[in-house]
């Protein structure tokens, strides 16, 4: 009985080697931090219509071209939360109190702008920018404090009972919850 033991432990990663197929498996490449040199979190990907891929990264928007990888920083130099690029390949971004999109210029460095001089007067901190949404009503921006509806160059601003907490997208509609009140959806300018 010892023998056969033995034997099946002996051929055991035979037979599991053989279990795996590699037709049809990914090739994966994992990358390090000294690979990037960017911050070890990233809170949200985004790829854009050319095949670029985007991080919203610690240490500000962490981009890849498949070669070479190149940090952008964000002015007030606090982490990323989120990123979403549109139909029209601008890149939005979500920080700390704070929101916009990436310039790309033809000659020279892509640079952050912000949008927060857009917001009324009365709109305080409001923390972090947690998710945004290409959707038909504009660009959302969400808070747990605020939604952020980015049109035409001005911003709409629709405020929960008490606090947001998630917010999804799909077939072009926008669902958001908020804990105690249920589960909301955005439509022709409010919830």
């Amino acid at each position: 009985m010892i023998k056969y033991i033995a034997l099946f432990f002996l051929l055991m990663p035979y037979i599991g080697h053989s279990l795996i197929k590699s037709t049809g498996t990914p090739y994966i490449t994992n990358y390090l931090k000294s690979d990037h040199h960017a911050g070890t979190q990233n809170w949200g990907i985004a790829s854009d219509q050319n095949g670029f891929i985007y991080f919203a990264n610690n240490d500000g928007l962490l981009s890849f071209d498949g070669t070479h990888w190149e940090i952008t920083e964000i002015s007030n130099f606090s982490a990323l939360r989120s990123i979403c690029i549109d139909k029209k390949n601008t890149i939005y971004v979500g920080t700390s109190n704070d929101f916009g999109f990436i310039s790309k210029p033809l000659i020279g460095e892509q640079k952050y702008v912000s949008l927060r001089h857009l917001l009324p007067p009365d709109i305080g901190d409001f923390a972090e920018i947690w998710r945004i949404f290409d959707t038909p009503f504009g660009i959302i921006f969400q808070s747990y404090s605020y939604l952020f509806i980015l049109k035409d160059e001005s911003i709409e601003v629709i405020k929960p009972n008490h606090k947001f907490q998630f917010a999804f997208s799909f077939n072009d509609r926008l669902f958001i919850t908020e804990p105690g009140y249920g589960l909301y959806e955005y439509y022709k300018g409010s919830l």
